[in-house]
């Protein structure tokens, strides 16, 4: 899926991804863990925005945003009450 010339890459679990990304895409969005992430790898960013249902563990409940402008992508986790 493409976005202001960004490629994205989404699944449900990252670590099921069977290809090269930095030569496929700029974001790569994933959930299955609900841990959040954003983080750059090279010229790839993993993002996963957490969760905002019920608690999973311990982790925090989380939703992302992600900011897509012609010239760069930038993510923000923003951590809820709960």
């Amino acid at each position: 899926m493409e976005f202001f010339g960004h490629d994205f890459y989404m699944l449900h679990d990252v670590k099921l991804i069977g290809i090269d990304l930095q030569s496929c895409c700029r974001v790569v969005i994933a959930g299955h863990s609900h841990k959040p992430r954003n983080e750059w790898i090279g010229d790839v960013l993993y993002f996963n925005p957490g969760g905002a249902g019920p608690r999973h563990f311990t982790l925090p409940i989380m939703v992302g945003r992600l900011q897509v402008g012609k010239c760069r992508v930038t993510g923000k986790i923003i951590e809820l009450p709960g």
